[in-house]
């Protein structure tokens, strides 16, 4: 290469890195198109493939690989073939976007494979491709034309969607695209062939590793700001009544029974009580990413007690404040307002406006549902009528 030609490109290069961004968006992350097809690329993608093997295909209905997508109505399948014949697709990363040598990114997607998938090519007859397969995550240098596996699964053994998070930790260059490649760990006198489908790959963000703690792209909750309109005794759109039998819901505020804070986040959020007769309420979703056993999470939301919560009371049925303080439990559980473990408990919520409050889950098994309620203080003899307010609430997955 000329001179001219390599300060050209060192100054391209410079440029480029100059402009990395905290926050990527890829092209189409859950690879929808006009129409499925086998071999077909979905709009946004290249194909990378080291091998003369027909490409991937925009799935379902290629190769008799027959599973639903996750999100949309597409997704890609990428096969492996005698061990060394490994799909690979990529794209360029956004403009002014790169990912830089010494930061860590995380990004999350939807992964599962077929064992239904089958491979034909000219005159050979089909061959099965229906194993558990891996995904390699690869920075790509297209000025120096250099790669590094920046992470990587175990073998992806599931026929159900499962959510897998990553983190993108670059250590030998600056990257500007990102592949996506399939593998099998595999012997060469024991060659295997698999697969694995792709789907709703996440934003790519970047992040600060203070105390070695990273945190993972956020977990989704049904509305979790508690948005609807202001009511009385129902629970919130996405969320369930989690409350005793015969007792009425909880409320969507403010506006109701004397509550007038402000939202801290939209417009509405979610009232809870206690009561004197040993009831309180609570609220629970199925969660689109299960809690796992093994993990740390981090949960945080925004919380205060109202000076003002007008009702009845259960046990003398005459109007009473439900003023007194109250702390909020997290549960983890296998079906709708399932307690099997008691995730978090917070302090005593006795602030009036509102205050960030941080709780660290860390489950001893997996759980598909999530529940939250208010609850007595540990200090309480007597069950009492009190208030929590909620709003605003998020659930990150913690790598150590």
């Amino acid at each position: 290469m000329r001179l001219t030609t390599c300060i050209l490109v060192f100054f391209s290069f410079l440029t480029l890195k100059s402009q990395g961004q905290s926050v990527i968006e890829l092209a189409n992350a859950s690879f929808e198109q006009d129409a499925p097809g086998c071999p077909k690329m979905p709009a946004g993608w290249v194909n990378r493939n080291k091998h003369n093997l027909p490409q991937s295909g925009v799935q379902p209905g290629c190769d008799r690989v027959n599973v639903q997508a996750f999100e949309g109505e597409h997704y890609i399948s990428l096969k492996t073939y005698n061990g060394f014949a490994n799909d690979r697709i990529g794209q360029k990363l956004p403009q002014n976007a790169l990912l830089e040598k010494g930061a860590t990114y995380t990004m999350s997607l939807y992964l599962a494979y077929s064992e239904n998938m089958v491979m034909s090519y000219g005159n050979t007859p089909p061959v099965s491709l229906g194993n558990p397969a891996l995904l390699r995550i690869i920075g790509y240098n297209t000025l120096l034309k250099e790669q590094e596996v920046l992470d990587e699964t175990q073998l992806v053994d599931h026929l159900d969607w499962e959510a897998y998070d990553f983190v993108l930790n670059p250590k030998k260059n600056d990257y500007d695209e990102l592949d996506f490649e399939v593998s099998v760990k595999s012997s060469e006198t024991n060659p295997v062939n698999g697969n694995i489908l792709i789907d709703s790959i996440s934003i790519i963000r970047k992040v600060n590793t203070s105390n070695d703690r990273i945190i993972a792209p956020e977990i989704p909750l049904n509305n979790p700001s508690f948005e609807d309109s202001n009511h009385c005794c129902e629970a919130p759109i996405g969320w369930y009544d989690c409350g005793q039998a015969g007792e009425s819901p909880p409320d969507v505020q403010p506006g109701t029974f004397g509550v007038d804070l402000a939202a801290h986040s939209g417009d509405t959020y979610l009232g809870l009580v206690v009561r004197d007769n040993d009831t309180w309420e609570g609220v629970g979703q199925r969660l689109k990413i299960p809690l796992e056993y093994g993990k740390t999470y981090e949960l945080k939301c925004y919380l205060a007690r109202s000076n003002l919560l007008l009702s009845l009371s259960r046990i003398t049925t005459e109007e009473v404040n439900y003023s007194t303080p109250v702390v909020l439990r997290v549960w983890g559980g296998t079906e709708y307002c399932g307690r099997k473990e008691l995730l978090g408990e917070t302090a005593t919520v006795t602030e009036t406006n509102w205050m960030e409050y941080t709780l660290n889950l860390q489950p001893k098994s997996t759980y598909k549902f999530l529940t939250l309620e208010a609850y007595y203080t540990t200090s309480a003899l007597f069950p009492y009528n009190g208030n929590l307010l909620l709003d605003d609430i998020s659930l990150y997955s913690i790598k150590d």
